[in-house]
């Protein structure tokens, strides 16, 4: 039930996002429009960019357990772009939000989780240090980020290109 209830918020915030800026969303729209009581809503989530964290969470998960069975790093940058891609006219909305540093940040955050559980970011055969791992994953993260953030500046639609 707990995470039913968790979906419902971040599935209903999502919607409301394509509807009017996240700036003016309220917690007592979210609360009206689920039918829920804000006490329900913070046993769940401190605030709306919590919310927003736990959706990104739930769409990286999705996203890397497809990178899984990806055949190498390019192959799960094509997958994860391409999940970006599909959630892009959300993305922008919240970029355009006067908190975008801070969704900025945990955007980066949620794609580095994901890359980091299990992604073949680099060759089995090969010995990195965690502190290189961890350096690697930045990397990568930060250039996703960037692709997803200014892919109609470069008109990318081609994965193969981008990745």
């Amino acid at each position: 039930m707990e995470n039913q209830t968790k979906a419902l918020i971040a599935s209903t915030l999502s919607e409301m996002i394509k509807e009017k800026p996240f700036d003016s969303i309220t917690i007592t729209d979210l609360v009206n429009r689920c039918n829920i009581s804000r006490q329900t809503f913070y046993y769940h989530f401190a605030d709306l960019l919590d919310v927003l964290e736990h959706h990104f969470n739930e769409t990286t998960e999705l996203v890397a357990s497809e990178c899984v069975s990806a055949r190498d790093l390019k192959d799960a940058i094509r997958i994860i772009l391409a999940a970006g891609f599909e959630y892009q006219s959300i993305l922008n909305i919240l970029l355009e939000s006067r908190l975008r540093g801070m969704i900025e940040l945990r955007l980066l955050n949620a794609i580095k989780r994901g890359l980091a559980s299990g992604v073949p970011v680099i060759p089995p055969h090969t010995r990195r240090s965690e502190e290189d791992i961890s350096n690697i994953l930045d990397f990568v993260s930060y250039g996703i980020i960037g692709l997803l953030l200014f892919r109609d500046v470069h008109n990318i639609e081609n994965l193969d290109y981008a990745a």
